[in-house]
């Protein structure tokens, strides 16, 4: 899994065997665009395709696989992208921090939006997504199709 990492959230980060994969960006919106993205269950169905969930899953690597549309902020769906993005980085932290139920369900919708949106960007239908959904295990929704 991809996030964004500042000073607050390493403060409370106590993991092991942890992989970082650095990427400069001109801002923090492109940044959120970006994570949105490499999230997103698309990316997650292809990484799973060639790689499994150990040690391969978050290399840097897996990032040059995939053709990430350059981040513009005049475009309606990359201002979507990284606006869910910020929510989703929000609410994990309530609900991973302070075990927020609401939170984890209001992270769960918003996750499902990033998934529709980056959809969208890449062409993908609605019923393409569901597919993928499913395949990697997510729990049925109503999709429009």
């Amino acid at each position: 899994m991809f996030g964004l990492v500042n000073q607050k959230i390493t403060q409370h980060l106590i993991t092991k065997h942890v992989r970082i994969c650095r990427i400069p960006f001109t801002s923090d919106a492109e940044a959120h665009y970006v994570c949105a993205i490499l999230n997103s269950a698309l990316i997650r169905f292809c990484v799973r395709s060639y790689s499994s969930a150990g040690r391969g899953f978050g290399t840097p690597s897996v990032i040059k696989h995939f053709r990430v549309p350059k981040y513009e902020n005049e475009d309606e769906r990359h201002l979507r992208i990284s606006e869910l993005s910020k929510r989703a980085h929000g609410l994990a932290e309530r609900y991973y921090e302070g075990q927020e139920l609401e939170a984890g369900e209001k992270l769960r919708e918003v996750e499902e939006g990033i998934d529709k949106a980056v959809a969208e960007l890449y062409g993908i239908t609605g019923e393409e997504l569901e597919d993928v959904r499913n395949a990697l295990g997510f729990e049925r929704r109503d999709v429009e199709r």
